[in-house]
């Protein structure tokens, strides 16, 4: 009547667990953040949004409802590294300024000019 139950190794169980958690990791990264759009250059641009997502992945992973809302945001944008790029002159005298792309255009002064014609920030 005593049935012998197939006997499971814990070592092999383990690992196996943690791969296929890095493996679901790993999709779940791909997934929120495409390496095509995100590169500047040779270099793939850091989204600290997504990098804290990805380092709590067993949470995100494990709660079907917080997964689901998730990827709403990503369908809604918010997902994304909302940060100036700040670049550098090269010379003697530096100084940092933003691309045009990152500029607000309702700034203030931007456009404004006083009574000679000229703008007030030149």
């Amino acid at each position: 009547m005593s049935e012998k139950l197939p006997r499971l190794s814990q070592k092999k169980a383990r690992s196996q667990s943690l791969y296929e958690n890095q493996v679901a990791t790993q999709k779940l990264k791909e997934s929120l953040y495409n390496l095509q759009s995100s590169r500047y250059g040779q270099r793939p641009q850091k989204n600290p949004v997504i990098e804290s997502i990805v380092k709590e992945a067993d949470v995100v992973l494990t709660n079907q409802h917080l997964k689901e809302n998730l990827f709403k945001l990503k369908e809604m944008g918010l997902l994304k590294n909302c940060q100036p790029k700040i670049l550098t002159q090269s010379g003697l005298k530096k100084k940092d300024y933003i691309l045009n792309d990152y500029h607000n255009k309702s700034t203030l002064n931007g456009y404004s000019r006083n009574y000679g014609g000229l703008f007030y920030n030149r």
